[in-house]
């Protein structure tokens, strides 16, 4: 989709979408990470919220991961410190499942779990809105992805009973899948974003550049979080530079800047999930399925990845065996639209589509490799730890979206 300039700023845009959104919806929820853009999201939502009088129609939303650094923590107080006495405000503290690819034998986490309390990153915060397992008025036994888009969205509406727009502070230009995921979604008017029964998303800010964030902040001497500071310091380029859950997969490079920042926090994260310190060290390399990735040299791709498969247990390795299965049946039967289909790989055009019948163990040399099915394109998402096996082009299968309808039924009735 091409990208098509306005004369127009993108603050003015910005403040033009927000606008939109208080005149159209009764609630306006403002999604907070302590991260740049939802800072900025943040503070241009309540300085027009302020302007139309309206800061008694606002929420601010911030669910807590345990596993920060301290600057961001001190950052996410001082935001909610700072906060107009009118707007309603929420700290989610809840043992929700949160995925982390430091290890083949762990995929998930629960920051918060009561249980598990002598081991927490950081204390709980004790503020009187604060939700925790102590206070909570629903069920929180869900992934982090569920909460946010079905708990949390079901449990206001049945609070509050008015029309609800949460903003979020996506931006196009931070990567290829934000940018097709904002020019492929719809939207109200001009304000791009989604919609889950009576929740309206909205991405107001989804054209702003890094370079935007940064002098809006410098502009209007907005607060922002100072970790961004001690990561400029560190030599991190602005893309690089992430606040969001440590152990993921986009956080496995930085995992390491943990030990020199904070190392205090860092003897914590050591012993809350398994592979920690190996990520730290490895992350971003081949170790761990970045960069130039190679196998041993008495090895096919194909054996590599049975090999890899045989260090896992039952469970994970099931997973991307049916992932595999998926995979090979839909190239065999469908096919997919590519823009070539090399034959030197057994690759061929039907009808549009690109099929191969035998999988092929590598495709070196073509253009658009990571779009290609292949054995060493499966290495590369167990060495990942990728257990959805997103670089092998996987959305939602048809079981997952049973699970999902399944927890939106469930989570209808919660209270």
């Amino acid at each position: 989709m091409p990208k098509n300039y306005q004369s127009i700023n993108v603050y003015e845009a910005a403040r033009e979408r927000i606008i939109y959104c208080f005149n159209n919806f009764d609630i306006v929820q403002v999604a907070f990470s302590g991260g740049k853009d939802s800072g900025v999201m943040l503070n241009l939502t309540l300085e027009i919220a302020e302007e139309l009088d309206v800061l008694d129609r606002v929420i601010v939303f911030f669910q807590d991961c345990e596993a920060q650094y301290t600057l961001t923590h001190e950052y996410i107080v001082r935001a909610f410190e700072s906060l107009p006495k009118q707007v309603d405000k929420y700290w989610i503290c809840l043992p929700t499942t949160y995925p982390t690819s430091c290890s083949m034998h762990q995929t998930f986490w629960k920051p918060w779990k009561k249980s598990e309390h002598d081991i927490w990153v950081r204390k709980m915060p004790e503020y009187e809105y604060v939700i925790n397992e102590d206070n909570a008025e629903f069920n929180y036994d869900c992934s982090h992805y569920e909460f946010v888009k079905f708990v949390w969205p079901e449990y206001l509406l049945k609070k509050i009973g008015k029309s609800i727009c949460t903003l979020v502070g996506i931006r196009a230009d931070e990567s290829y899948d934000r940018y097709r995921s904002i020019a492929l979604a719809g939207g109200c008017k001009d304000v791009p974003g989604t919609t889950n029964g009576n929740i309206y998303v909205a991405w107001p800010i989804y054209d702003w550049t890094t370079t935007d964030v940064w002098v809006a902040n410098a502009k209007f001497a907005w607060d922002y979080n100072k970790l961004y500071d001690m990561f400029y310091l560190a030599g991190l380029p602005a893309h690089e530079m992430r606040v969001a859950s440590p152990f993921i997969e986009q956080g496995q490079d930085n995992l390491k800047l943990y030990k020199t920042i904070e190392p205090h926090t860092w003897g914590k994260m050591v012993s809350r999930v398994n592979g920690v310190n190996f990520t730290s060290i490895y992350g971003g390399t081949t170790a761990m399925g970045w960069k130039n990735i190679t196998k041993p040299e008495h090895f096919t791709w194909q054996e590599y990845a049975n090999f890899l498969l045989s260090t896992l247990n039952k469970d994970i390795r099931d997973v991307y065996l049916d992932k595999l299965k998926t995979s090979i049946k839909f190239w065999k039967e469908k096919g997919g639209m590519l823009n070539e289909a090399p034959e030197e790989y057994g690759f061929y055009r039907e009808n549009g589509l690109v099929k191969v019948d035998i999988y092929p163990d590598n495709v070196e040399g073509v253009k658009e490799f990571s779009k290609f099915p292949s054995w060493k394109r499966f290495c590369i998402c167990i060495l990942k730890n990728d257990i959805t096996c997103k670089y092998m082009g996987f959305a939602f299968t048809k079981k997952e979206n049973e699970k999902r309808k399944a927890a939106m039924e469930k989570w209808n009735n919660l209270l």
